[in-house]
């Protein structure tokens, strides 16, 4: 059955939590590089913040049905703010996502044909509604409800790559540069947004000399920011919470001062 909820284009797509658990490993890696990298300058200040990679829990509509170890099969094809559709031309996304970059020269890069549209059709799955996030410098903003009544709650960066089934390491990819991560979930955060990457791998196998696409894994990577409370800019300020909640003042109905910024 083709383009049925679990399905992209015919082939399986799944919410991966061992997926999710390994890159959240490679990106605190990356993380733990650059602040030891930066401490060993001389007469630097203290960082006031960190950066803590977990699996996605905050605000996830599908939090609890998954564990480590075991995947979830959520709804695969969705309309642009509707329920799961078996439309085949309902995966094509209505506006332009920024272009990646590539980790160490920082030029656009082409990501496999499939990734933005795989993490779309995943999101609107789950519910989500899902806008354009370039003013966020994201690929995607995600909202719990529509649009015209609510702010998002989030923005979604997308990175994808080819595995080969049962192959170790081989389609293996680095982690995003710690120092990008850094100023995307600070900007996010400054408007109320939780930071997301979502790694989508595209499983293949070799079939008589052709590679060929058997399904879809998709792994999410919530960059939590964290107030390191001993720094002095806390302190002076009062501030005892570490992280911001993420689930306030969503509602457009309640937009007084408040600007999240869409």
């Amino acid at each position: 059955q083709k383009n049925c909820p679990g399905y992209f284009e015919g082939l399986p797509v799944s919410n991966c939590c061992d997926l999710a658990c390994s890159w959240v490993s490679k990106v605190e890696a990356g993380m733990e590089g650059a602040v030891k990298e930066r401490m060993e300058e001389e007469n630097i200040r203290a960082m006031p913040y960190t950066v803590t990679p977990e699996v996605w829990k905050r605000m996830n509509p599908m939090n609890g049905e998954g564990k480590k170890g075991e995947d979830v099969v959520v709804g695969g094809l969705a309309t642009v703010n509707g329920p799961v559709s078996s439309d085949p031309e309902s995966h094509s996304i209505p506006f332009a996502p920024l272009p990646p970059l590539n980790a160490e020269t920082e030029e656009a890069v082409s990501l496999p044909a499939t990734t933005l549209a795989v993490a779309y059709a995943n999101l609107q799955g789950m519910g989500l509604h899902v806008s354009c996030g370039a003013k966020f410098g994201a690929d995607f903003l995600i909202y719990d409800g529509p649009r015209d009544g609510r702010h998002a709650f989030g923005g979604v960066r997308c990175y994808g790559y080819r595995k080969v089934v049962g192959v170790e390491n081989e389609g293996d990819v680095k982690p995003p540069r710690a120092q990008d991560l850094a100023g995307f979930v600070r900007g996010l955060n400054t408007v109320g947004k939780i930071g997301l990457l979502v790694f989508v791998e595209e499983q293949v196998e070799r079939r008589e000399g052709a590679v060929v696409t058997v399904g879809y894994r998709v792994g999410y990577v919530d960059l939590v920011l964290e107030k390191i409370l001993t720094a002095e800019t806390h302190k002076k300020r009062g501030r005892t919470e570490k992280r911001k909640d993420m689930s306030k003042n969503l509602s457009k109905e309640d937009d007084n001062d408040n600007d999240k910024g869409g």
